[in-house]
């Protein structure tokens, strides 16, 4: 959950920099400036760090973790992973531009695809060799390998993305019906807020 704070911030940076480039646009006051301008712009000694950090890895480490990433379908575990935050995204999108603009609703989706695009790439798959080389041995990579091409790992890659949707949907009906219902009745109980431990 820490990463909304970061996703929203961006988000918001997003909006900001899309209004201002649409607003200039639309007003047509002289010159259309460059596409980028005002846009958010891509981190590249950020980028560069990440990218710098699989070359520094062992060849035989990096290839092993992309077969490790690609037999466990990382793509779309990761997809998995941000897929509830989607539609606030685009209803910010939509919220973030003029409203007087016809294609709002276009743009959004335009933007929605796009973004879709983005995390189905092999750079997104790349730039997560490092991460599991921070905590996993070459060993244990290879012997993570060894365990998916058993029956039980493979059924295990058959059904992790299963198992993971059914956990979200039931750690956000968790939170729905009993967390956020007992937390309410336990503030209720005490309205000065400064005592609540």
């Amino acid at each position: 959950m820490p990463r909304v704070h970061t996703t929203t911030k961006a988000i918001a940076g997003l909006l900001l920099g899309l209004c201002s480039y649409v607003s200039v646009v639309a007003a047509q006051n002289g010159p259309v400036p460059p596409a980028t301008s005002g846009l958010p712009q891509v981190d590249e000694q950020w980028l560069n760090t990440q990218k710098a950090a699989v070359a520094a890895l062992d060849p035989a480490m990096v290839h092993d973790v992309r077969q490790l990433l690609e037999m466990r379908q990382a793509k779309r575990l990761v997809q998995l992973t941000i897929i509830w935050l989607l539609p606030g995204i685009r209803t910010e999108v939509i919220n973030g531009l003029p409203p007087a603009l016809a294609d709002r609703e276009r743009i959004a989706d335009a933007f929605m695809q796009k973004l879709a695009t983005r995390l189905e790439s092999d750079e997104l798959t790349d730039l997560l060799v490092p991460v599991y080389a921070k905590y996993l041995t070459h060993e244990d990579v290879v012997a993570l390998l060894e365990f998916y091409e058993t029956p039980t790992g493979q059924h295990w890659v058959a059904q992790e993305l299963n198992l993971l949707r059914e956990l979200q949907t039931f750690g956000g009906q968790y939170i729905s019906n009993v967390v956020v219902p007992l937390t309410i009745q336990e503030l209720a109980k005490k309205p000065n807020l400064d005592k609540v431990k």
